[in-house]
C-alpha cells in the first residue's frame, strides 16, 4: 500500500492521477476537497498528523509499503507568524519516522520526503547542485534545512529516504496564495473577456527555476518503483524572473500592455487598455539577489529519463490547463 499525506495539496493529487489506476492508495489530510475526484479504489482519512495517535492509528490500520510524506507547508510566507507554523509542522515528519520504527520493516519502507531550494538562501553561484552551500534566510527554508540532516542521519541508520531538494513546481492545482497561479488564472480570465481584480506581486527581478509539477511527479513516481534514496536536486534548469513570467504570459495570450514603472519607488505596474492589471508591492533586495536555478544534473542517471518542462514551455502548458480548468 501507498501512503500519501497532505493528499490533497498540489503534489498529493498528481500523485493520486498517476497512481490511483494500478495501485491501493492511503490517502490522509487535514480536510477533504470536495472539488477533486478521489479514485473510488483509494481510502482516505481526515486528522492531524502533528497527532502521534492518529499518526499510530494509520499504520495500525494499514500495512503501508511506500510513503509519501507531503504534509508540509509549501508556501513561503511572510512575517513572523509562518515561524509559528512551520514549528508545528517538523512534528509530522518525525512522527512519520516514529510510525515506521514501530510498525514497518525499516530498510523496506520507501519514504519521499520533499525539501526545498529555500535551504540554499542566497546561493554563492548558480546554478546550484548537490555542493552548494546549505545557508537557509527563511523560516521555511531552515525547516527544510533540518529534514535534510534528519535524512541524512537516518538514511545512515538503514532508512530508505528519498529527499529531493525541490525548485518552484507549477500546475493547475497551486493554490492561489502562489504567485505564478495567480497570475495564470487572472490573465486567462481576462483573455476571455473577463473581469479581475489586480494581481499583486513581489520582488519583479527575482529570479527562479519554474518547472511542471507533473513532470516532477513522474519523477517521484520512477523514484519510488526504482527504490532510489538520498539526495537529488530536480528542476527544469531554466530560469526566468518573476517579471519575465508575467511577460511571456501576456504575450501568450495575446494580450497587449505596457510596463509602467514609478519613479518614486522604481516599483512596476502593467497595464492593458488603461486598466492596472497587476503590481509590484514591495521589494527586497536580499530575495532579489536569490538566484535559483538547478544544474540539470541528476546523481541518478535513470531520473534523465523524465525531462521538466521550464520557461515558455512551462507557460504554455499552464494556460492550457488552466484553460480546460475553467471551462
Amino acid at each position: 500500500m501507498i501512503l500519501i499525506t497532505g493528499a490533497f495539496g498540489q503534489v498529493g493529487k498528481i500523485l493520486q492521477e498517476r497512481l490511483a489506476a494500478k495501485n491501493k492508495l492511503i490517502l490522509v489530510d487535514r480536510s477533504f476537497d470536495e472539488n477533486f475526484k478521489v479514485d473510488s479504489s483509494s481510502e482516505y482519512m481526515i486528522g492531524d498528523l502533528q497527532d502521534i495517535k492518529f499518526v499510530k492509528s494509520i499504520f495500525e490500520k494499514y500495512k503501508i509499503k511506500n510513503i509519501f510524506n507531503l504534509a508540509t507547508n509549501s508556501f513561503v510566507e511572510r512575517g513572523k507568524k509562518s515561524e509559528l507554523k512551520l514549528k508545528n509542522r517538523c512534528f509530522v515528519f518525525d512522527n512519520i519516522i516514529e510510525a515506521v520504527t514501530l510498525y514497518c520493516v525499516i530498510s523496506e519502507t520507501w519514504i519521499f520526503q520533499p525539501l526545498s531550494s529555500e535551504i540554499f538562501g542566497v546561493p554563492n553561484y548558480s546554478p546550484q547542485d548537490i555542493r552548494t552551500k546549505v545557508s537557509p534566510v527563511t523560516s521555511y527554508g531552515f525547516q527544510k534545512s533540518t529534514e535534510l540532516l534528519k535524512c541524512r542521519y537516518l538514511n545512515n541508520k538503514r532508512f530508505q529516504i528519498f529527499h529531493p531538494i525541490l525548485y518552484n513546481h507549477e500546475s493547475k492545482y497551486r493554490s492561489l496564495k502562489f504567485f505564478t497561479k495567480k497570475i495564470i488564472s487572472s490573465l486567462v480570465k481576462l483573455s476571455k473577456g473577463e473581469e479581475i481584480e489586480i494581481v499583486e506581486f513581489y520582488n519583479s527581478q527575482s529570479s527562479r527555476d519554474f518547472g511542471y509539477a507533473y513532470d516532477f511527479v513522474d519523477i517521484f513516481v520512477l523514484a519510488m518503483k526504482s527504490n532510489i534514496i538520498g539526495d537529488e536536486l530536480i528542476g527544469s534548469g531554466i530560469r526566468m524572473k518573476v517579471i519575465e513570467f508575467i511577460e511571456f504570459a501576456l504575450e501568450e495570450l495575446n494580450i497587449s500592455y505596457e510596463i509602467v514603472v514609478n519613479k518614486s519607488n522604481n516599483l512596476l505596474k502593467i497595464v492593458c487598455q488603461d486598466k492596472i492589471i497587476a503590481k509590484e508591492m514591495g521589494q527586497d533586495m536580499s530575495d532579489m539577489q536569490r538566484n535559483f536555478c538547478f544544474n540539470g544534473k541528476f546523481k541518478n542517471s535513470s531520473l534523465s529519463k523524465v525531462k521538466i518542462t521550464g520557461g515558455k514551455d512551462l507557460i504554455r502548458k499552464l494556460i492550457l490547463d488552466e484553460t480546460s480548468n475553467q471551462k
